[in-house]
């Protein structure tokens, strides 16, 4: 009976899905990794053999030694981080593929390609300039071609692959704190892009989230206190027998509901050891799509030996109600009416009504195969704070939460409210609508549910695929077998199955969830800061040539100090800001995460960051050709001391840059607050004093081609740092008024 009707059940709805396949990264060509190092070495080596040819070095070897130190420092960190994270070398090659080469709108690792040709196609406008006046207006400075040539080789050593690196070594690290291992790096960028999140019932109860409500026998509703163990004996034999943990496990139970009502009788040993007499001769177990499992068994008890072998079932209602035809009283046996089915039936109603799980208890009375009530097993599920506040924060980074459940359309719905997942009923799906619907139909509906309930395993498949085929998906489940993972984009499971694992959690629980939505927002924030913050460095430095060959004539200062301000400053700000956020506090807003809200469409707040800096870098490159003109023409000063000014004011400027970078979507004043916020102004101000204590070396000067500036021209050369700085606060401070009026 119940075996022909798991046959029929398991029979695929008519739902069909075609969502498009991705391409594996395997399958793509023409993109050599490691390209922009590749080409550093290149220009390294043309740039150097040039300076020497041009009788030059000491630049020469300055160019050679600046360029090594940097690709010496990218080449190991990666190494060091891939060591971290526990990718080999294929693996490591496959997941900056992605990062070069996965779309922005999959992969919040991606950086924008036009940003990373910036630098490249503003060196080669300023070979072109360079080119041009030496055909129309002379050759010139022989230096000023090797200087171009050498803003080439600076612009192309990026390091794009080490701030992605060092942010997801950092966030995988963070994880592991917690006891989430990260199975596929690469899924932390599509996790931070991730739109919905669907979420098994079982993953929002902690260990002590279930309690015993109660039990219906006898036609009556009872506390499991107001009876005692000879009372309720044939319904925890049952679910002895019944309950392998896959019962337990279906309806989100973290023990075996044996042990629950145990405990809640407070047993004795003796009691206990009545239960351990049965040998169970058949089994099946718990099986989703039939909704109950059963056991034959024999007793061995010492209290009725000469019991014979009985069956037990113990599982959903509705699939043991439609098969019992009979019911125990205090009399034994009693064949049950229509009235009694309107009674047990409303009796499931209202119980559903207030959130309580309900577990129908059977036996098999005759060879027919009808069924006896023995009873129905009422369970809270209690749902955590914590819980509460982990599905808040998936709202605040921009996640849709799906509570996904096998319940009872009224029970589920309760659990979804109290937990603030569905706020009215057309907020949810249930299986059986799911099979009716249409496919162009079930996008759209699938699209605004946030309860799935009913939901069996082709109904989870159904949904997982619709929504992918919309918006990244993540989906989580204790189990590994669990359809609502086989489509989906991201997967966490606290157990291995038949599908890979890309986060793998102990507990699975909803905060893990989180936690990895906010991680992975986070680690793809400092991985973008980091980026711009490496990316300004060659951008400045490339439009002061270009403003300054166009002006005057000649590069401001000399090969080797391009290289130094292009490569090296930067550097270290990057290693620094690229560890910064991967370990996120609860309830944060991050920047560089999509937005949406009113209705209005997504706003990406990293434009806003690389727009700070392309204009920050446009007004800098401006004031420092200004700077040097004006100093240049003095001949108390000269080209030399025009030139530290203009290098002097760029690097202000890099540093003030890191500080946004750092604080980005926060007061700068609020580093004072964060230890490595602290560290990061330290280490900021020192490699500033450093870089200006080299330039008072008259033999440094010289081959960076600067010679030193007088103390009293220094504050003007951080004039757009400060500018820049105090423009970042008071518009923060402004749209923070706004938003908080705005809230009132």
């Amino acid at each position: 009976m119940i075996t022909e009707e798991k046959e029929k059940a398991g029979a695929e709805p008519s739902v069909e899905c075609s969502v498009p396949k991705k391409s594996d990264v395997s399958e793509k060509r023409g993109l050599v990794i490691g390209a922009e190092l590749f080409a550093s070495v290149l220009f390294l080596a043309v740039a150097s053999i040039a300076l020497y040819i041009g009788n030059r070095p000491a630049e020469a070897i300055a160019v050679a030694a600046a360029l090594l130190a940097a690709g010496g420092s990218v080449w190991t960190s990666v190494r060091q981080y891939r060591d971290l994270i526990g990718l080999g070398r294929t693996d490591f090659r496959r997941l900056m593929y992605v990062v070069y080469d996965g779309r922005i709108s999959e992969n919040g690792l991606r950086m924008p390609f036009a940003l990373r040709l910036a630098p490249l196609a503003l060196s080669a406008l300023c070979a072109a300039v360079c080119l041009v006046r030496a055909i129309f207006g002379g050759v010139g400075d022989y230096g000023t071609a090797l200087s171009i040539l050498t803003v080439f080789c600076a612009a192309a050593t990026m390091g794009v692959e080490l701030p992605a690196m060092i942010a997801a070594a950092n966030g995988a690290a963070a994880l592991k704190q917690r006891d989430i291992e990260v199975g596929d790096a690469e899924k932390l960028g599509s996790a931070a892009k991730a739109k919905f999140a669907l979420a098994d019932k079982s993953v929002f109860f902690a260990l002590k989230g279930t309690e015993t409500g109660g039990v219906y026998i006898n036609g009556k509703v009872y506390g499991v206190s107001e009876l005692g163990f000879s009372e309720l004996y044939p319904m925890i034999v049952a679910l002895n027998v019944c309950d392998d943990g896959a019962l337990s496990a279906a309806f989100g139970f973290r023990q075996r509901l044996t042990d629950s009502i145990l405990r809640s009788l407070r047993t004795t040993q003796l009691e206990h050891g009545e239960l351990f007499g049965f040998q169970v001769e058949d089994f099946v177990p718990y099986d989703p799509v039939s909704g109950v499992a059963q056991a034959t068994c024999v007793s061995g008890s010492f209290t009725d030996p000469r019991i014979a072998p009985k069956t037990y079932l113990a599982g959903k209602p509705d699939a043991i109600i439609p098969h019992l035809r009979w019911e125990f009283d205090s009399n034994g046996l009693r064949e049950l009416n229509e009235a009694d089915f309107k009674r047990i039936r409303l009796h499931l109603r209202q119980t559903y009504a207030a959130g309580r799980e309900v577990i129908a208890v059977a036996s098999r009375a005759d060879r027919s195969g009808d069924l006896a009530l023995i009873g129905f097993l009422h369970v809270n599920c209690v749902i955590s704070e914590e819980a509460r506040e982990s599905v808040n924060e998936l709202r605040d980074v921009g996640v849709e939460l799906v509570y996904v459940s096998e319940e009872n359309e009224s029970c589920a719905f309760y659990h979804a409210r109290e937990l603030g997942v569905a706020r009215d009923m057309s907020q949810v799906l249930t299986g059986s609508r799911i099979d009716r619907f249409r496919p162009e139909n079930l996008v759209r509906a699938a699209r605004h549910a946030r309860l799935c309930a009913e939901a069996g395993p082709s109904h989870r498949r159904a949904l997982t695929r619709m929504l992918a085929s919309e918006k990244i998906v993540m989906a989580a489940s204790k189990s590994g077998d669990d359809e609502l993972l086989q489509a989906a984009d991201v997967r966490i499971t606290s157990a291995g199955g038949k599908y890979s694992t890309d986060f793998s959690a102990r507990g699975c629980s909803i905060e893990d969830v989180s936690l990895v939505a906010r991680v992975a927002r986070s680690v793809c924030a400092a991985a973008k800061r980091a980026e711009y913050q490496l990316f300004c460095g060659p951008v400045c430095a490339m439009l002061l040539s270009l403003f300054t060959l166009t002006f005057y004539g000649e590069v401001p200062f000399g090969a080797a100090a391009m290289v130094l301000l292009s490569v090296l400053l930067p550097l270290p700000l990057v290693l620094m800001t690229a560890k910064m956020d991967v370990c996120p506090s609860k309830r944060t807003v991050f920047a560089l995460v999509e937005k949406s809200g009113g209705g209005k469409a997504p706003l990406k707040a990293g434009l806003g960051l690389a727009a700070w800096n392309l204009t920050g870098c446009f007004v800098t490159a401006v004031f420092a050709c200004w700077i040097y003109g004006s100093y240049a023409q003095n001949e108390a000063i000269g080209a030399g001391g025009a030139s530290s000014a203009a290098f002097l004011t760029v690097c202000a400027y890099m540093l003030a840059n890191g500080l946004v970078c750092r604080a980005w979507d926060k007061s700068i004043l609020s580093l004072k607050d964060d230890s490595s916020g602290v560290k990061f102004i330290v280490a900021a101000l020192v490699l500033l004093v450093i870089v200006f204590c080299a330039l008072r070396i008259s033999a440094a000067a010289g081959v960076f081609g600067m010679s030193v500036l007088a103390y009293s021209k220094l504050p003007f050369t951080i004039l757009p740092a400060v500018c820049m700085l105090l423009a970042y606060e008071i518009g923060g401070a402004v749209i923070r008024r706004r938003k908080s009026s705005s809230e009132k």
